[in-house]
């Protein structure tokens, strides 16, 4: 385990990986020096990044200055994400011969919960109508993020999309760092035929340009024009899901 090597001295369960108190050196991480933290996440992310890490990511991005008022954005985004989590165990079904179905755990956001959740359910019992979302289980748990690796790997990603993707990506030695991170995850996400833009990434409205990998660094360089050029991106915490398995849980 990650947690256990890199900080022998602590409990595993009193490491949280959330990764703007890691940056701010919160909580436990007062200290601990910033070199030991972005080893921490080198680490974490190199692990995240190898093929025997099995998971898949799906992630959903709207751009608030391009939608209309008053248009309910958290909605937007679980109706975007749910219908790829579906259709990722309905690939994973396919390819395993296997037909699971996916529970939703949410970081909790305290009052807030029953609001998302009532959301959520909502897109739910749409879906058995119109989407056919069967492959999701209608009730959503809520979970303190420190008490499960899951969330906190979920935290970890969403963070790296999110930096990635963010309005005035400058390319800074921040950046770049956070960029890197990105790369290493994104063969992760959940793909139709090579393809995850649309498919395991989905950006509303979608951009006028195409990017199908990030391995090429003049269009990366192009990319952030075009985003920075269409208005900043609207991230929700509880918007970007990653589906775990065992190994991807315990590894950390």
């Amino acid at each position: 385990m990650i947690k256990k090597k890199e900080f022998p001295e602590y409990d595993p369960n009193e490491i949280e990986l959330h990764v703007k108190d890691m940056l701010k050196r919160k909580k436990w991480l007062q200290n601990i020096s910033r070199e030991q933290i972005h080893q921490l996440l080198d680490k974490t992310f190199h692990f995240l990044s190898k093929p025997e890490t099995d998971y898949f990511i799906v992630a959903s991005l709207i751009q608030k200055k391009l939608m209309y008022e008053p248009t309910d954005i958290e909605k937007l985004a679980y109706q975007f994400l749910l219908e790829r989590i579906n259709n990722g165990i309905k690939l994973l079904n396919k390819q395993n011969k296997t037909s699971e179905k996916c529970q939703l755990y949410i970081d909790t956001e305290g009052r807030r919960d029953q609001t998302i959740s009532g959301k959520i359910k909502h897109e739910l019992e749409d879906g058995e109508k119109y989407s056919n979302l069967e492959l999701i289980k209608l009730d959503v748990y809520f979970m303190r993020s420190q008490y499960s690796n899951m969330l906190q790997i979920t935290d970890c990603i969403a963070y790296a999309i999110r930096r990635y993707w963010r309005e005035n990506n400058n390319q800074n030695r921040y950046d770049q760092k956070w960029n890197d991170y990105y790369c290493l995850i994104e063969p992760k996400f959940s793909k139709y035929r090579g393809k995850f833009i649309g498919v395991g990434l989905k950006i509303f409205p979608e951009p006028p340009f195409n990017v199908m990998s990030t391995n090429d660094k003049n269009k990366r360089q192009e990319k952030g024009k075009e985003i920075s050029q269409k208005g900043s991106v609207f991230r929700l915490s509880n918007s970007f899901y990653n589906v775990t398995s065992q190994t991807a849980e315990k590894g950390l």
